[in-house]
């Protein structure tokens, strides 16, 4: 059953104009994009049906009413996200930066649950405004990232994650945020520490980096991840 219904959507993601669903008894015929006919698609059969929800229950880290280990909220985002190459929009979701897992919450017998994604399963997912793509380096494990830039030599990635400890004042569970980016050089991953990072992977062009740094006025600390991005733009044009 889960193998037909993906071929159908499928079918629909590779183009198809005129879905034609013997649901309800009756056919819709209407001029839709991809994205619509899928996600209208998948509210009618329930996510549930579709192979999305094949995880494992969910059980989150502790935390109290000031302090949660998820991406922005503790609170259900709709957002969109690709398993096994197939993408399924307007689907609840939360990302847990403490077990680095994602999660989807799921309906069964009228109780709601949370169940995680399986990681080697995991392509991408969009949450609010942040994409987040499943990256595989030459060395270690795969990790989820926003891709602020990707060249022929660089890419840009930036990564989140949380870690928590109980505050010896108020005895409650507190989390704290951490924020990296990374450069990948040739697809090695290296921290991005400032402009140095990049220069010192350009030691041919160091005067028209100066120059163009200069000339541009670009401030290149870690949280203006644009103007590090046209840096590297120019230096991929070169």
């Amino acid at each position: 059953m889960w193998y037909h219904l993906q071929r159908m959507r499928l079918t629909i993601l590779k183009g198809l104009t005129t879905l034609v669903l013997v649901i309800s008894h009756h056919f819709l015929f209407a001029q839709k994009s991809q994205e619509e006919y899928v996600a209208y698609f998948d509210s009618l059969l329930g996510v549930e049906h579709l192979g999305l929800i094949a995880g494992f229950d969910y059980k989150p880290p502790p935390y109290s009413r000031n302090s949660h280990p998820f991406y922005n909220t503790k609170n259900w985002v709709t957002g969109n996200i690709e398993v096994n190459g197939f993408k399924y929009y307007n689907v609840l979701l939360k990302y847990d930066l403490v077990k680095q897992e994602v999660i989807l919450k799921k309906v069964a017998n009228g109780l709601e649950y949370p169940v995680t994604v399986k990681f080697d399963r995991l392509n991408g997912f969009l949450i609010g405004s942040s994409e987040f793509s499943m990256i595989a380096p030459k060395e270690g494990n795969k990790f989820l990232a926003i891709e602020h830039f990707n060249g022929q030599k660089f890419s840009l990635y930036e990564v989140f994650s949380k870690s928590g400890e109980i505050d010896h004042y108020t005895k409650v569970y507190q989390y704290k945020l951490d924020r990296e980016l990374l450069l990948s050089v040739d697809n090695i991953l290296h921290p991005y520490t400032g402009k140095k990072t990049i220069k010192q992977f350009t030691p041919t062009i160091k005067k028209e980096l100066k120059q163009y740094i200069k000339s541009n006025k670009l401030n290149l600390r870690d949280e203006n991840t644009s103007e590090i991005v046209k840096l590297l733009g120019y230096v991929e044009s070169l």
